[in-house]
């Protein structure tokens, strides 16, 4: 590894310290206009959701997305 590079690794892993304990922000846009939401589970529940997407040949975050706007369709309009 160059030394350029060596620094750099060690100047991003400083900064991902100083901030580690500040909150995520809730969403941040992409081009495209999604949105980026994140949560936090415990390891018991994404293990009980990796079965599924797995079996599906799924990513995780695909399969539960998947759930919250089939949830949401199903819900009656206001």
């Amino acid at each position: 590894m160059s030394n350029d590079t060596k620094q750099f690794v060690e100047q991003i892993a400083a900064e991902a310290d100083a901030t580690a304990d500040q909150p995520m922000p809730a969403t941040s846009t992409r081009p495209n206009k999604s949105v980026t939401v994140a949560t936090r589970m415990s390891p018991e529940d994404l293990h009980a959701i990796h079965a599924p997407a797995t079996a599906l040949d799924v990513p995780i975050s695909a399969l539960v997305r998947g759930w919250v706007l089939a949830r949401l369709s199903a819900r009656p309009s206001p």
